[in-house]
């Protein structure tokens, strides 16, 4: 087997070689298919990190079965007391076309607030708010449901973005749930549970990013 095997054009020589996502190995200059990406979509329930080994917090990754758990990555995150459609996959191109802050992905997040936003929030947030510490404005568009739940869309991906626009609006938020990724909805998920993504949604967000 001897320079049979490449990865990503240059002989193996130790079998112990790790292998990433992207690279690309060959058996005799026949490119080997790895397994199959997985893209999943998450119902997070509160009370939970989006990252692994939190010592304080249980995290959203026991809610995967065991074979998952560590193949998997979450695509971006949501707040410990946040609540919504949360992405998981073991690609990561797709996770970076959808997270990065320049995909422009829009996410849409119904949020309850401590007190009314005043005057013309609206065409505020489309204008654009100046948050503290930043030299950019943030946008985002809000639909009002009543004086203290509105939508919030943001297609950045700034640290704390919605609750920093409320803060630079006035108020402060009380829940916060993402229902909307793109095109994509959280529908009738049930809280905790997860399902596959449709080859069309993948595409779909994909072509967002």
């Amino acid at each position: 087997m001897a320079g049979r095997v490449t990865l990503n054009g240059h002989v193996v020589k130790n079998p112990a070689t790790q292998v990433e996502d992207d690279d690309v190995v060959a058996l005799d200059g026949e490119v080997l298919a790895g397994p199959e990406p997985i893209y999943l979509a998450m119902h997070k329930p509160a009370g939970r990190v989006c990252t692994h080994g939190n010592d304080h917090h249980p995290d959203v990754f026991e809610l995967l079965t065991p074979s998952l758990r560590k193949r998997l990555q979450a695509v971006g995150r949501l707040d410990l007391d946040a609540t919504g459609l949360l992405l998981f996959t073991d690609d990561g191109q797709w996770s970076h076309r959808v997270a990065s802050a320049k995909a422009c992905c829009p996410k849409t997040y119904r949020v309850t607030l401590v007190e009314a936003l005043q005057g013309d929030a609206a065409a505020l947030l489309e204008a654009g708010v100046k948050l503290r510490g930043e030299k950019k404005l943030a946008h985002a568009q809000l639909v009002q449901h009543d004086e203290l739940t509105v939508d919030l869309t943001v297609s950045e991906g700034r640290y704390h973005l919605v609750k920093r626009i409320a803060g630079a609006l006035g108020s402060r938020v009380v829940t916060l749930h993402r229902w909307r990724i793109g095109d994509l909805e959280l529908g009738d998920l049930p809280e905790g549970e997860v399902r596959m993504l449709t080859p069309e949604e993948v595409d779909g967000l994909a072509r967002r990013g």
